[in-house]
């Protein structure tokens, strides 16, 4: 089946979407960004130089993206291309699996949506009317009427200056690769199921038949030797004889019409039909096989979807780590709003009635029990994973320079000391995101 990946936009196609100079400096920002985390590479397997019994041999290669495609038609049996057609229509668990599919399509264009800016408008209009009884320092006051209308929009965009959102459309591709591996294993798993139950169906159907041959023979036995036994040839144990084997043969063809019946309700289930409303007339077998060509079943296992699941499964976990990894590091937004607001509708689009502010906004996460008495070794850590440790104390000790106050030095000695003497200081809890924005004061369009 072909799959199409959802890509990563590139800095041009948002230049072109925006056309302003936020979006060109957003771009060239992107563009000298980069990617925290591990990169994946396919795991390799060791092998042996040379292999012990006869040649050739050669190495395998995943050929999972073959198309599988209707293998049944090479039987040329029509019974059976119709109830393939069937499964393919109406099998919950293959359409549980497209479901899946379409489910991660959709994450993965989720994902890919974090590289454009976010557009939001909220536009509302409202009349109030304050009372004249409320209550003020010096008399009595006039009712109050008043009309507000505000037509707000405001737009933000994420830089992907460490690579989480990178990370986040990787993992959603690794994912929508392991769905659609994991739709041809369950279409192949079922299709191939159906049609081993429906060869047995008929195996059974040509054995019944065999069987009933015998009934036959074995009846016409019995009235044989009671002919006989009514002319005085043959004594009463030979027609006791012949009876007891006649009910063997006619309990063998029940057992064998019972085990076609098991076979009939796997494929009425195989179908999505109820087995008490579907049957399949007995009908003898006479397809001869196809030629199986050389290089079965070795090439067959590098044909196996359910390989390519879990390779792809170790791609979409190896992504998870980058994402992890990503979270170590400041998230820088820019953010902007603007608008109309008027307490006249006839005035609402006018000049003076414009607004706008802009931002640039840092969100960094930390430990706010590890940060007051900071239990890393940051030398025993590697360098890719060392320098966001030391940010993030920077941060702390910035934010508690800006404090400033000696009662606020006080608190935070305090609550340092409670830390360490408390029990649970191996447990520490994660602070809420510290957020540090710089704004304009609005100002009129």
């Amino acid at each position: 089946m072909k799959l199409e990946l959802v890509k990563r936009p590139s800095s041009v196609s948002l230049c072109l979407r925006g056309g302003c100079w936020a979006l060109l400096a957003v771009a060239l920002l992107a563009g000298s960004a980069c990617t925290v985390g591990p990169g994946y590479k396919r795991p390799t397997a060791q092998v042996p130089d040379t292999w012990k019994g006869e040649g050739p041999w050669q190495a395998a290669a995943p050929k999972d993206a073959i198309p599988k495609g209707a293998w049944w038609q090479l039987f040329h049996d029509a019974e059976l291309d119709r109830l393939e057609q069937e499964l393919l229509q109406a099998n919950q668990s293959l359409e549980a699996a497209r479901d899946r599919l379409s489910q991660a399509r959709s994450q993965a264009r989720i994902a890919s949506s974090a590289y454009f800016p976010t557009l939001s408008a909220n536009p509302s209009g409202q009349r109030q009317e304050l009372s004249s009884n409320r209550s003020f320092s010096s008399g009595e006051l006039p009712p109050f009427t008043q009309n507000d209308f505000v037509v707000p929009f405001s737009v933000s965009y994420e830089l992907d200056l460490f690579g989480r959102v990178r990370r986040n459309l990787e993992a959603a591709n690794a994912s929508l690769q392991g769905s659609a591996a994991d739709l041809e294993n369950v279409r192949l798993v079922l299709t191939a199921e159906l049609a081993a139950d429906y060869f047995n169906l008929r195996e059974l159907d040509r054995e019944a038949g065999v069987v009933r041959q015998s009934v036959e023979i074995q009846q016409k036995g019995l009235d044989l030797v009671n002919h006989r036994h009514e002319g005085g040839v043959a004594n009463g144990l030979e027609v006791a004889q012949q009876a007891a084997l006649l009910d063997a043969t006619a309990t063998q063809l029940s057992l064998v019409l019972q085990q076609r019946a098991q076979y009939e309700h796997a494929i009425a289930a195989l179908t999505g039909k109820s087995a008490s409303a579907f049957s399949l007339v007995e009908a003898p077998f006479n397809a001869a096989p196809p030629a199986i060509p050389t290089g079965v079943p070795s090439e067959i296992l590098e044909r196996r979807p359910d390989v390519a699941t879990s390779e792809r499964q170790m791609a979409f976990e190896n992504a998870q780590v980058g994402l992890a990894t990503a979270a170590f590091y400041p998230h820088i937004t820019l953010a902007g709003s603007g608008g109309y607001e008027s307490r006249d509708i006839a005035t609402l689009l006018n000049a003076p009635s414009a607004m706008c502010r802009w931002a640039v906004i840092c969100c960094s996460r930390f430990l706010m029990a590890d940060a007051i008495a900071p239990p890393w070794r940051p030398a025993a850590l590697p360098m890719t994973n060392r320098w966001p440790i030391i940010a993030n104390r920077c941060w702390w000790h910035f934010s508690r320079w800006r404090m400033g106050s000696p009662a606020s030095r006080c608190l935070i000695r305090r609550r340092r000391l409670n830390w360490r003497r408390s029990p649970t200081r191996a447990a520490p809890s994660t602070s809420p995101t510290t957020v540090m924005s710089a704004a304009s004061p609005p100002t009129s369009m």
